[in-house]
């Protein structure tokens, strides 16, 4: 028998062009900011077609600042609401990024190829 169509929503689809901080703005700041401030979690999933451009915008670019991506944003938005607390003596910050591709899970913050 033929599979079932899968449709899926989307919140939001950006254009070509759009600046990595124009996506960072729209899809992360304030949950970063808020589960930083709740001391909570946040997770994020880019989902695409090979070459879509998923890794670029989750770590972002290496030859501009301006190219950075989710990853280094979230972890400065971060650092920037652990330091307005006034709660700030101590924290212990756990970071995980993984790429989930076909059977394998890669550790994006492990330097492992």
């Amino acid at each position: 028998p033929p599979e079932e169509p899968v449709f899926c929503a989307f919140d939001r689809v950006f254009q070509p062009g759009t600046s990595q901080e124009a996506v960072f703005d729209e899809v992360a700041r304030a949950r970063v900011a808020e589960a930083a401030r709740h001391l909570a979690s946040a997770a994020f999933v880019a989902l695409g077609a090979t070459g879509g451009g998923k890794t670029f915008a989750v770590t972002g670019g290496v030859q501009r600042f301006a190219d950075r991506g989710l990853i280094p944003r979230s972890i400065s938005v971060l650092f920037e609401e652990l330091g307005a607390r006034q709660d700030r003596d101590e924290f212990e910050v756990y970071v995980s990024f993984f790429e989930i591709y076909k059977d394998g899970v890669l550790d994006l913050l492990s330097g492992a190829p």
